[in-house]
């Protein structure tokens, strides 16, 4: 009885030690996870951006390989769906990079302020430009490539459930999904609002100091 009593009792310590190290292991691991994923975001960061041209693609191949059927077997639903996301993705990135430009016209646009004024209006218009590269890398994530597509359509028709990768990248905040796209492209555009009236505020009194 006194071993039997020795062996559950190992065992049961065995249990808990396999089951903290586990637990432990998890814990650890996220965090390393996330570091990688910010570590590849920074790298994006110095990427061109492609914006997608998507007037003249032809889906055919990329939704055969999704749908897994032979050419002629395409749901032209389908095709009208792939290429309505692949317009919106290249509006929201073409959108982005536009912001990048009129930071670099709000840059020379404070030349023409007075010293006093200057480095006030520039350092408003870092701030954007923070914000502004942030979204330039973001927006890598979805045209850099065709996975989002592959996967945006895999999940309008329902194709596959999640891989254990695809809810890491999610638990981690960096899931590609038309949703997360539609986000970004709302924060592009209250930039673009901001810049807008950076740009009004600047050139009016610009236009004052002429004047007296």
């Amino acid at each position: 009885m006194i071993h039997m009593h020795e062996y559950h009792t190992r065992l049961s310590d065995t249990l808990v030690l396999w089951v903290t190290t586990i637990l432990l292991a998890g814990i650890c691991t996220v965090p390393v996870l996330r570091a990688l994923a910010d570590s590849v975001q920074q790298w994006d960061m110095h990427t061109t951006i492609i914006v997608p041209d998507s007037a003249n693609r032809d889906y055919t191949a990329l939704l055969s390989y999704i749908f897994s059927v032979s050419e002629d077997q395409i749901d032209q639903e389908a095709s009208a769906y792939i290429r309505d996301v692949d317009d919106y993705r290249s509006r929201v990135a073409r959108g982005i990079v536009e912001n990048k430009n009129l930071i670099i016209a709000l840059y020379a646009l404070t030349d023409g302020l007075p010293e006093d004024l200057q480095e006030t209006y520039q350092k408003r218009v870092r701030d954007f430009e923070d914000i502004a590269d942030k979204h330039l890398e973001n927006i890598v994530r979805y045209v850099n490539n065709d996975t989002f597509l592959i996967k945006s359509v895999s999940d309008e028709y329902q194709l596959e459930q999640y891989t254990f990768f695809e809810q890491l990248t999610q638990l981690l905040g960096q899931s590609t999904t038309v949703e997360t796209l539609s986000d970004l492209r709302k924060d592009s555009y209250q930039l673009r609002i901001a810049l807008a009236k950076l740009y009004e505020k600047m050139r009016s009194f610009q236009n004052n100091l002429l004047t007296i």
